[in-house]
């Protein structure tokens, strides 16, 4: 008998086949969408890169890193663009 709570797929996989196929399919979107944020805080990309918040704000206020300004005081960086300006300073290969 099929249990219409049990998403399709997770009711004949194993424990670890179901709980990958809930990780990556059975997880709403707005799971997924808070593993992977589409804008940063300054505070976010300075724990990421392991510098200063100072500094960040220096990089985003010469344009070096893109950012949107919402509000008075309220700065978000997108993450699509940060990868590229990373990509733009980079000197020599980065292994991944």
């Amino acid at each position: 008998m099929v249990n219409p709570n049990v998403p399709k797929g997770l009711d004949t996989a194993s424990p670890i086949e179901a709980s990958y196929l809930y990780i990556n399919e059975g997880a709403n979107a707005k799971t997924r969408r808070k593993a992977q944020p589409s804008y940063l805080t300054i505070n976010d990309v300075a724990e990421d890169l392991s510098v200063s918040d100072k500094l960040v704000r220096k990089l985003v206020n010469s344009g070096e890193i893109p950012s949107i300004k919402l509000g008075y005081r309220t700065i978000r960086i997108p993450a699509s663009g940060l990868d590229k300006a990373l990509k733009a300073i980079t000197v020599g290969e980065v292994d991944k």
